[in-house]
């Protein structure tokens, strides 16, 4: 109904409210406080709207769309600020993820944060699920040749890193294996490890001109606000799901490759993810798997979840697969389902009421009967 454009003049940031049916401006507002305004972004509810300042600042603020400022938020100072901010689906928090590792959540009541997480190595809490993608024939006798591995390599780069005399090439050749483990070759699965457990992370390369890969780079929430996921660019090969009504971790997902894409469904309480291989990984309060896509040379380096949720598609650099999902409704994601797809009846119906006095039908989309694979090559 209505359109917010950010807009700058005189050095100073402003907001334009414009109706959609006249596209006449109906409210324009300046930005208190604000140095360089990066984005914005309505709530669910267009009851307010969120706007953060340029990556060198931490600076977050509320506004209504009548121009009234609900509330100014600055986490610290004298550091790179925010990376990523996401309305859950609700509107009743909004998440912050910044380049000091955090996690943040503030409220839509009282407008103030009232949790804060970090992406921390190891992971000790007892109740955290740990997930870890080993191949296919993975034993006690390969993770312990592992370790003694691991080890060496650790006592080599200590040796190395007290060498005075190390050479710029040497620098860069320890930096790509650490950033660029080993690919795990064939059939993979998931195993539960035990904590403590360390995750792995990249050191950002101090001579780079670009912004560091550092912070919380990727956020989703799932639906009804339940879970929420993360990825820390500078841990890339592990994915983050907290529970938000516990207010903390609930699992964590490790890969052999760096997390590229992940999604939740968007009618269900799982997730999807990829790594630039052809694999697709999916997560939910029952467990994981992997999902191996049965075609040659075929790598996914993104995808999208259908509305129904039913279906994805998945995409590589030259082409894409339609992935089609039969699995059977099962327990509490049948009832958040039930309650979304009842919401949505509804609202139907309503609509139809306004508009028609014909006799209404609602038909539901029968689910398919198997899973099926098309592919097809994009245009040119």
């Amino acid at each position: 109904k209505y359109l917010a454009v950010l807009e700058r003049r005189n050095f100073k940031d402003y907001i334009g409210i414009y109706y959609t049916q006249t596209w006449e401006m109906v409210k324009g507002f300046q930005v208190a406080g604000a140095v360089d305004l990066e984005d914005i972004a309505w709530s669910p509810d267009d009851s307010a709207i969120a706007m953060w300042d340029t990556n060198l600042e931490f600076n977050i603020m509320i506004y209504t769309p009548d121009g009234k400022q609900l509330v100014k938020y600055k986490a610290y100072e004298g550091y790179l600020g925010i990376k990523t901010v996401r309305w859950s689906k609700t509107g009743r928090f909004l998440a912050v993820g910044s380049f000091d590792q955090k996690l943040r959540l503030i409220n839509n009541l009282t407008w103030s944060k009232i949790s804060e997480h970090v992406h921390e190595t190891p992971i000790t809490a007892p109740h955290v699920v740990i997930y870890e993608e080993k191949e296919e024939d993975y034993d006690e006798t390969t993770a312990a040749a592992v370790a003694i591995s691991a080890s060496s390599t650790l006592r080599s780069k200590d040796r190395l890193s007290k060498t005075a005399t190390m050479t710029k090439p040497s620098l860069k050749l320890l930096r790509q294996q650490q950033q660029h483990p080993p690919e795990i070759k064939g059939p993979t699965k998931y195993i539960i490890a035990k904590p403590p457990t360390e995750v792995l992370e990249m050191r950002p390369d101090p001579s780079s001109a670009l912004l560091p890969k550092l912070g919380v780079g990727l956020l989703d929430w799932s639906v009804n606000d339940k879970f929420i996921l993360t990825r820390n660019d500078n841990m890339p090969h592990t994915l983050w799901v907290w529970n938000m009504r516990l207010l903390s971790l609930n699992s964590i997902i490790k890969h052999n490759g760096s997390i590229r894409c992940a999604k939740w469904d968007p009618l269900r309480q799982r997730l999807m993810l990829c790594t630039g291989r052809d694999k697709l990984y999916m997560w939910s309060q029952e467990g994981c798997s992997i999902i191996n896509v049965p075609l040659d040379n075929f790598k996914i380096r993104s995808f999208a979840w259908s509305p129904s949720g039913n279906c994805l598609m998945l995409m590589d650099k030259k082409y894409f697969c339609c992935c089609y999902i039969n699995d059977p409704d099962l327990g509490e994601e049948n009832d958040d389902r039930s309650d979304i797809l009842a919401d949505q009846k509804s609202e139907t119906e309503k609509q139809i009421d306004e508009n028609t006095t014909m006799p209404r039908r609602i038909i539901s989309d029968p689910a398919p009967s198997k899973a099926e694979v098309k592919m097809s090559e994009q245009d040119q």
